[in-house]
C-alpha cells in the first residue's frame, strides 16, 4: 500500500509520505492554491491476481490528516483523539458509498514519522462508530483566519487503528 499524503494547510510547502521514501517537501504551484478541495484525498488499491494480474482495483477511499506534533503531545493533550471537519466525513462516505467501497483514515504524525490507518466505513456504507464520534467544537471558520465558529467535528480515536512507522 502507498498512502500519501498532502499537508493542506497554507505553508510554503506540502508534504508527501510513502512508506518507501522519506520525506519530502514540495512547492504548491499558485493552482494549488487556487483549487477547490477534494471530496476524498485519496484511494486504495490492490493489485490482482491470476486472471485479474496486473490490474488494480479499488480497495477505498480516504481522508488524509497531517498534524505537526509528537506522539506524547497526541496521548497527552488530545487524548489519542485527532478531530476533522464532519463535512469531510460526510463527503468521503458519499464517495466510498457510490463506488461500493470502504472509507478509511489516515492521520500521519509528522514529529514522530508514524501514521495511522482506521476504517471509518464498510463497503455498504455503514459507518464504524467504535473508532470516532461527532462533537460540536469553537473552532476556526476557515484554515486562513482567526474568527470562531461551532461546528460539527468528528473526533477519530487512533488507539483503534493500525499504526505504521514511516522509515
Amino acid at each position: 500500500m502507498r498512502a500519501y499524503e498532502r499537508a493542506r494547510q497554507k505553508i510554503a510547502g506540502s508534504t508527501i509520505i510513502t512508506e518507501t521514501e522519506s520525506l519530502r517537501y514540495l512547492s504548491k504551484t499558485e493552482a494549488e492554491e487556487a483549487a477547490p478541495c477534494s471530496r476524498v484525498d485519496g484511494i486504495i488499491s490492490t493489485v490482482g491476481k491470476k486472471q485479474d494480474a496486473g490490474i488494480y482495483m479499488l480497495t477505498a477511499v480516504l481522508e488524509c490528516r497531517a498534524r505537526w506534533f509528537d506522539e506524547e503531545k497526541l496521548e497527552t493533550v488530545y487524548d489519542n483523539h485527532l478531530i476533522f471537519d464532519k463535512s469531510k466525513l460526510e463527503a468521503g462516505h458519499a464517495v466510498a458509498r457510490s463506488m461500493n467501497t470502504e472509507f478509511w483514515m489516515l492521520q500521519v504524525i509528522v514529529h514522530s514519522r508514524c501514521y495511522y490507518v482506521g476504517r471509518l466505513t464498510d463497503k455498504a456504507g455503514n459507518y464504524l462508530s467504535d473508532s470516532w464520534y461527532e462533537k460540536k467544537t469553537n473552532a476556526r471558520k476557515t484554515v486562513n483566519t482567526n474568527e470562531k465558529a461551532i461546528r460539527d467535528h468528528i473526533y477519530f480515536d487512533v488507539t483503534k487503528a493500525h499504526r505504521y512507522d514511516i522509515e
